[in-house]
């Protein structure tokens, strides 16, 4: 993934636990692989508009009406060799019964313990939203949209899923002759 380098843009890469699809009296897991905000650091009427190579994993256990608790680390990567906007880097998550473990480039950058609605099975949502981060208008109160490029591109090379045999979900697939 290339991060866009934008003011007031919210590129994001997370998971969803499934079951709360169909059951909203359910608590929901949110696995925030990389939440990166082009706000970030900044203030009213800041410029630069902030530091893209800052963003955010979080873990979050969502229940019914919206509260939620959770845990959140904020990873730096400066300097042109890790620039999340101008190259592309892998982002992973592993969620593994014994705990949950965030990777930037193949590289260890954060861990939590595992929490029962995380234990269920996920689905994968990547975006490209407005807004979020540090409000920067003249009253700091909203997003002056001036600053924010258009277009904004959110670039994704691929994806991809391994299922680890220690999970609770792992199911071994039938070889093929």
């Amino acid at each position: 993934m290339q991060t866009p380098a934008g003011a007031n843009t919210w590129p994001a890469f997370w998971l969803l636990s499934s079951p709360s699809l169909t059951n909203t009296s359910l608590k929901t897991a949110e696995l925030d692989v990389i939440e990166s905000y082009g706000n970030w650091g900044t203030s009213t009427n800041y410029s630069p508009p902030g530091d893209p190579n800052n963003y955010q994993i979080a873990w979050h256990d969502w229940m019914p009406g919206g509260t939620n608790t959770g845990g959140q680390f904020n990873v730096l990567h400066p300097g042109a060799a890790t620039a999340m906007t101008t190259g592309y880097h892998t982002y992973g998550v592993d969620v593994e019964p014994s705990g949950i473990k965030w990777y930037f480039d193949r590289n260890l950058v954060w861990q939590s313990p595992i929490y029962a609605s995380a234990q269920a099975p996920l689905y994968l949502l990547v975006n490209l939203a407005l807004g979020g981060g540090s409000h920067n208008n003249s009253t700091g109160t909203g997003y002056n949209w001036s600053l924010t490029p258009d277009p904004t591109d959110l670039k994704v090379q691929y994806m991809a899923v391994w299922a680890s045999p220690n999970s609770p979900n792992y199911i071994v697939s039938p070889r093929k002759p």
